[in-house]
């Protein structure tokens, strides 16, 4: 069974335990593997919610180019800006979920290691 990002913790065990037969895979392992697995997940649906974000916050700018009178150039400018805060915030959200994959594959390979024979 290969370690990687997108494998559920229970999908790797099951599969552990049925490569190493008689062995058990211990509980803590198990339940630290899962909370790996959720701090993942949840960078990931920040990950989408930053996207959706900023696709609605592209918008703004040209929009408010409709505007008429002095509010224009600024709210122009403005929309720029928040477009550019919710860039950086994405870009941090992808680099915190990147860091929480390897730390979760990293456990996996780990375990992995621990309990298969010939290692």
């Amino acid at each position: 069974m290969r370690a990687y990002g997108s494998v559920s913790p229970r999908l790797f065990f099951d599969e552990l335990r049925r490569a190493v037969g008689s062995r058990a895979v211990a509980r803590p392992d198990c339940e630290r593997a899962v909370f790996l697995y959720e701090r993942m997940e949840g960078a990931r649906s920040r990950i989408t919610w930053f996207i959706r974000i900023l696709a609605i916050a592209a918008a703004i700018p040209f929009l408010c180019l409709a505007l008429h009178g002095g509010w224009r150039m600024p709210s122009f400018f403005a929309g720029l800006g928040l477009e550019l805060v919710i860039a950086m915030c994405l870009v941090r959200a992808h680099c915190q979920w990147n860091r929480r994959r390897k730390d979760y594959i990293r456990w996996l390979c780990l375990v992995h290691r621990r309990i298969s024979p010939g290692f």
